[in-house]
């Protein structure tokens, strides 16, 4: 890889915050990809910029300490080169790719490095192997590759517990609480936003024991969030504020979103604070209302005034209208890896609510416009093309957003590019995984979230169309995360004895 990138303005304020500054020349790179000490500097800055501390395995300021010392208690080259990786995702600059032009491989050799060391390792019950596969996790779901990265979340969590992670006490040696408790809560998070956005069991759904949260610590919390990018440039509106790192990094360890965001901290309120990870941390908590409530948008609650297809809509409402906050403060082609998926699942909520609140027997002839949904939706659309620089997954959204509004004959304006025929359509909207699996169903190819009426047509399909029944459990609603599949609901008394009627 060609060297020579020049020290980049606002670096040492993004990774020397605290009161240990750089104080003598860095030259160990702790990768073989490059020896351009700078690069490397540029891209971990970008990186604790953009990304930490969401779902972070890792205590920035341990690691730091001991990259600069070239120690190897919290910093490993598997480590560093895995956040060189994600780092990548964050620049257009040429010399994040090995050869292409193609903004999309960015990384690819870091990742591939990472890849290589993790194999060639011979134990990985380690600290800095745990908090590695974390981050090969985030970097795989920023491009798209959902499979891969659980696979590699799991064997983070996995980890984490055969070393006793969940047991870590407050005794002996500080330095090493504080990374254990960092390392175990990361896994733990981004095990489970996998499982709230798959509807699927984490990878321990018993809890025995769990450790304290991280600790809250003033000086952290006090050092200064700067935006931090390629050229240096100035952002629109003056940015600096408090990072607040510790605080919205415990708000990731919580297992009742509702009760924190009702008690949320005052340092993380809308309008004290709006660092990326700030306005990212309200995003998940509407992104999980949203999933609750998705699978019910067709039913009401009986004896309740609470209406999930409402809930659902404000919701998707509350993302699109942080993503509007987040472009205008710091443009939308710098954003944390899971924002893509968030803005997706809002933008597919949007065009649901404008495809079942049509009269059921106008489905099949009858274009459904609604002004606020209808706008909503198009401005999901261009929120998301913003941040196709960045993340692969954006590039697919498009055309599973103009896919769907064809199946569901919604009156969108989706600019695809190319015009695809639709089995092109069903083959770009897949994920880009390379998984193996051979036991993945087949993407659905007919309409499905009509057929919640009853439980009925389900099982009538059953037996004169297995394969159709198959494929209608594997719902367009329920992407864009692969292995998601639609909930099998009751009909007629089971359903009502559950508490639940059909519109």
């Amino acid at each position: 890889m060609p060297d020579g990138l020049p020290r980049s303005f606002g670096l040492d304020q993004v990774l020397f915050t605290l009161d240990e500054p750089e104080t003598k020349p860095l030259t160990e790179t702790w990768t073989t990809i490059t020896n351009d000490i700078n690069l490397v500097l540029h891209l971990l800055a970008l990186y604790f910029c953009w990304e930490y501390p969401i779902f972070a395995s890792l205590s920035k300021e341990h690691f730091l300490r001991d990259f600069r010392d070239a120690r190897h208690r919290y910093c490993s080259p598997l480590l560093v080169n895995a956040l060189l990786a994600l780092g990548c995702r964050f620049s257009t600059n040429p010399m994040t790719r090995d050869s292409s032009e193609d903004s999309h491989f960015a990384g690819d050799h870091f990742f591939k490095e990472s890849q290589r060391l993790f194999d060639q390792e011979t134990d990985h019950h380690s600290l800095t192997t745990i908090q590695a596969l974390g981050i090969m996790s985030i970097r795989e779901a920023s491009c798209g590759r959902d499979s891969e990265s659980r696979y590699y979340v799991g064997q983070s969590i996995q980890l984490a517990f055969e070393m006793g992670l969940h047991h870590a006490h407050g005794e002996g040696d500080q330095d090493e609480l504080a990374v254990q408790l960092a390392t175990f809560w990361g896994a733990f998070s981004l095990d489970h936003v996998y499982s709230l956005a798959t509807g699927s069991l984490p990878q321990c759904s018993c809890f025995p024991h769990l450790p304290s949260k991280p600790v809250i610590i003033k000086d952290i919390e006090a050092t200064l969030w700067v935006p931090y990018t390629d050229d240096g440039a100035p952002l629109r509106l003056p940015c600096e504020q408090q990072s607040n790192e510790r605080s919205v990094y415990k708000c990731f360890c919580e297992l009742k979103y509702l009760s924190w965001y009702d008690a949320i901290p005052d340092v993380l309120r809308l309008g004290h604070n709006f660092s990326p990870a700030v306005l990212f941390a309200h995003m998940y908590y509407h992104f999980a209302i949203l999933l609750l409530f998705r699978p019910l948008i067709k039913l009401r609650i009986i004896g309740s005034q609470v209406s999930p297809r409402d809930v659902c809509l404000e919701a998707a409402n509350a993302i699109q209208d942080l993503l509007m906050s987040y472009s205008r403060l710091y443009t939308l082609k710098r954003v944390p890896s899971f924002m893509p998926y968030f803005a997706l699942t809002s933008s597919i909520m949007h065009l649901t609510i404008m495809a079942v609140t049509a009269p059921r027997e106008e489905l099949d002839t009858t274009e459904r416009t609604d002004s606020h949904v209808s706008k909503a939706s198009n401005q999901g659309i261009t929120r998301l093309a913003e941040m196709t620089p960045c993340h692969y997954i954006t590039e697919q959204a498009p055309r599973i957003l103009c896919y769907l509004a064809k199946k569901w004959n919604v009156d969108v304006d989706v600019n695809t590019g190319a015009i695809l025929n639709h089995e092109e359509y069903e083959r770009v909207i897949r994920s880009c995984t390379s998984s193996l699996n051979s036991f993945l169903l087949p993407m659905i190819t007919e309409g499905s979230i009509f057929l919640w009426d009853t439980g009925k047509e389900v099982e009538g399909r059953t037996s004169s169309q297995p394969k159709k029944t198959a494929a209608s459990m594997e719902d367009p609603l329920f992407w864009p995360f692969l292995m998601q599949r639609r909930p099998m609901l009751s009909g007629g008394r089971e359903l009502e004895e559950a508490g639940f009627a059909m519109l």
